[in-house]
């Protein structure tokens, strides 16, 4: 498994866990939780799509 799979498949994790935390609580302190958990899943997303188009454009030079 390629570094960048691994940062989106965490990327992911935190998004679904961002969003059970989000939808299935009451509590404040989870719920602020449950954003900063989706964000920083979008965060690693980003990240690893731009890890992975940097690593296709040193495969075509």
């Amino acid at each position: 498994m390629k570094k960048a799979e691994k940062f989106f498949r965490f990327g992911q994790t935190l998004i679904i866990g961002g969003c059970i935390l989000t939808v299935g609580t009451r509590l404040v302190f989870a719920l602020e939780a449950g954003i900063l958990a989706i964000i920083f899943g979008f965060l690693f997303i980003y990240i690893a799509w731009f890890m992975n188009d940097s690593s296709d454009s040193d495969e075509e030079q």
